[in-house]
């Protein structure tokens, strides 16, 4: 179990390295940097770029107060999808009547299509990509996406969800190959496998276990962008999470907790390192991890957060992971502390 020492106590800086050997404190960042997220001081441009009809369809529920979200963006073959969808910018992929089921044909047609999705990312500085893997619209065009992206110096963060293992071997092996061809493209790529989200309860509905991947990810988007942007207590940029990615060549897996109480940072480390996409056994072998705090008010003592750093520094092995955190205080949080943990495997 994850625990925090008593006694133990660390002033803590703007941004913080945790490198297993202490806590280093690095001078404020210009508020104007080419390539990370604040961008003149102001707000961010982020885009929610939704691929094929399962991501759309969670694009087309999104929360309408998501911190910093500028642009939606939805990109299928069905016209009626892009539709119902009702985002910022629309692309077409396709011209074709009959629904093309091969990946490889809609790669091709994402090429074609490419002058419209660029123009549809044009100007945003962070994009998170949806796509659903093992299926047709995003096993084939989402990396094509992420090669636009790329092609406009635009970080993405690829959010990509896998089917459950009823839907068959082949429809897994699709999502592999789909989902590594997106992870070589991007920044950074967390893989959300809906078998992850099945419980041992009988009566479950499909509907309930879905929603539970949108919560994650919604959660996700909300605690990075919190601390990213120039409203973080203990503030990140881009290049940090670059950092990070880099360590495993882009792959994350996540977790979060929260908690109320006195005991409730200790109690939201907890859970967010034992969260069905992570657990302690993989955040032990982590070669770095971008660890995301909010909290409810900013009357936690300095010692209490030092503690935190050094127990998520001690649940890693390896000495030369690379622990990077941001805090940013979110009064209208329905608890005391959430803690969000992206870990580089």
């Amino acid at each position: 179990m994850l625990a925090l020492s008593a006694g133990a106590s660390v002033a803590l800086p703007a941004a913080a390295v945790w490198d297993k050997f202490g806590v280093e404190a690095f001078p404020l960042k210009a508020p104007s940097y080419a390539g990370d997220l604040m961008v003149n001081g102001s707000a961010p441009a982020i885009g929610m770029v939704a691929v094929g009809s399962g991501a759309c369809g969670m694009l087309r529920n999104w929360p309408g107060n998501s911190p910093a979200l500028q642009r939606r963006v939805a990109i299928d073959t069905s016209p009626f999808v892009l539709h119902r969808t009702q985002a910022d910018r629309s692309v077409r992929v396709g011209q074709a009547a009959e629904k093309i089921s091969d990946p490889k044909t809609l790669r091709l047609q994402a090429r074609a299509a490419q002058a419209e999705i660029r123009d549809a990312l044009a100007g945003l500085d962070l994009i998170w990509l949806l796509s659903s893997q093992g299926g047709n619209a995003g096993t084939g065009i989402a990396p094509i996406v992420a090669e636009v992206a790329r092609a406009l110096a635009i970080p993405v963060i690829a959010v990509s969800v896998t089917p459950f293992a009823f839907e068959g071997e082949r429809r897994s092996q699709v999502a592999r190959a789909g989902l590594n061809a997106i992870t070589r493209r991007v920044m950074a790529s967390i893989e959300l496998p809906n078998e992850a989200y099945i419980t041992d309860d009988d009566d479950e509905t499909l509907e309930s276990v879905l929603g539970r991947v949108t919560s994650d990810l919604e959660q996700l988007y909300r605690a990075t962008t919190l601390v990213l942007g120039p409203q973080g207590l203990i503030g990140v940029d881009l290049a940090d999470v670059r950092a990070v990615t880099a360590r495993a060549q882009g792959t994350l897996a996540i977790g979060h907790g929260a908690a109320s109480g006195p005991e409730a940072l200790r109690a939201a480390l907890s859970a967010a390192a034992n969260h069905r996409l992570l657990g302690e056994d993989r955040l032990r072998q982590a070669k770095g991890a971008f660890v995301a705090v909010e909290l409810k008010s900013d009357r936690w003592a300095m010692s209490s957060v030092g503690q935190l750093m050094q127990a998520m520094g001690l649940a890693v092995n390896d000495p030369a992971a690379l622990l990077i955190y941001g805090v940013a205080v979110e009064p209208g949080l329905p608890s005391d502390v959430r803690i969000s943990i992206m870990a580089a495997l």
